[in-house]
């Protein structure tokens, strides 16, 4: 699959594919984005072109043998990093760090990817960033990450960073279109939920995720004694749950809030992302003000960024929860 073919994001792979051709790579990428708009995509494919047989670092033909292997994740000469658990754990970083020593065995480059790299703890962000500083040679390093402010400064200076942006409704359409077989409204509810995003993991339960974002839009409109004794046993639930649901209510809040902006602001209700909740928001907006709302938002991403660093999920819930409760209280 030849780089170009890369939907929405034409002004990165055009800085890419001119590095690729007058091969002068950074020892270092780092894309930077929204989750699921391609950058994942965009470094096999360039782990691809600097080893496929056919075009020789020029693009990816995505038939070789090389380029095969890599598209399924067998190839010796590139190496994906991704979270275990929570964190990228130490004993990943010094394991791809060992094999970045060796030359490549089956190709002309080595690749490593690491994914999330923003969820290095301190102990392994530091091992990685040695590696950074004098990286072997015929290596080449890609981090991606949703998140470059949880990254040391340290690292961030020493790699090239590319943007990748929000991909077009008319694009989400397409690919969900390609990519799925739901139902046009449902299609369309995802493609606001993902606000940018192809979120692709949300499939399969569409309609469970529906149902539970009612509930909490019932919830938010009037948050009593009554409501957080419902609420504040789920936090453990929620907390545990294998489909995230933690990170989905995070999801949800931030769309929620961004509405509550919308209309507090007066902006054309047509472009609200829950307008399947529309009466929901309106209650609320009797309840918050723009300076609440724009404290909340920063509660989520505080939530996040405490979470992300091994932060107890539950009882980061409850105190959003709380807060919530406060702010209509004020």
């Amino acid at each position: 699959m030849p780089l170009a073919q890369i939907r929405g994001q034409a002004a990165s792979i055009d800085l890419i594919s001119r590095a690729l051709q007058s091969n002068q790579l950074p020892s270092a990428w780092m894309f930077v984005g929204p989750p699921s708009v391609g950058k994942r995509l965009t470094a096999q494919l360039i782990a691809q072109t600097l080893n496929c047989k056919i075009y020789q670092g020029i693009d990816a033909c995505g038939q070789c043998d090389p380029c095969r292997q890599i598209e399924v994740g067998n190839f010796a000469d590139v190496e994906l990093i991704e979270p275990s658990g929570q964190n990228i754990r130490m004993e990943q970083i010094q394991e791809a760090l060992r094999w970045m020593q060796y030359r490549p065995e089956r190709g002309h480059y080595r690749v490593l990817i690491l994914d999330e790299a923003d969820r290095m703890n301190r102990e392994s962000a530091n091992a990685f960033l040695k590696t950074l500083e004098e990286p072997p040679p015929q290596t080449t390093i890609i981090l991606l990450t949703t998140s470059p402010m949880l990254l040391l400064e340290t690292i961030l200076s020493r790699c090239q960073q590319i943007r990748f942006q929000p991909l077009s409704p008319e694009i989400l359409t397409d690919l969900l279109a390609e990519k799925t077989d739901l139902a046009n409204d449902e299609r369309n509810w995802l493609m606001k939920q993902g606000m940018g995003s192809i979120r692709l993991d949300l499939v399969k339960d569409v309609q469970g995720l529906r149902e539970l974002q009612s509930q909490w839009g019932l919830w938010i409109q009037q948050i009593g004694a009554s409501e957080m004794i419902e609420i504040l046993p789920r936090c453990q639930e929620w907390s545990s749950a294998k489909d995230l649901t933690w990170e989905r209510l995070l999801d949800w809040l931030e769309t929620w809030l961004r509405d509550l902006a919308w209309l507090l602001h007066e902006l054309p209700e047509t472009e609200l992302l829950n307008q399947d909740q529309l009466p929901a928001l309106r209650k609320c907006l009797q309840r918050y003000s723009s300076e609440s709302v724009l404290a909340l938002y920063e509660a989520v991403l505080e939530v996040r960024h405490n979470i992300a660093r091994n932060a107890n999920k539950t009882l980061q819930l409850e105190g959003l929860w709380l807060r919530l409760k406060h702010l209509q209280e004020a």
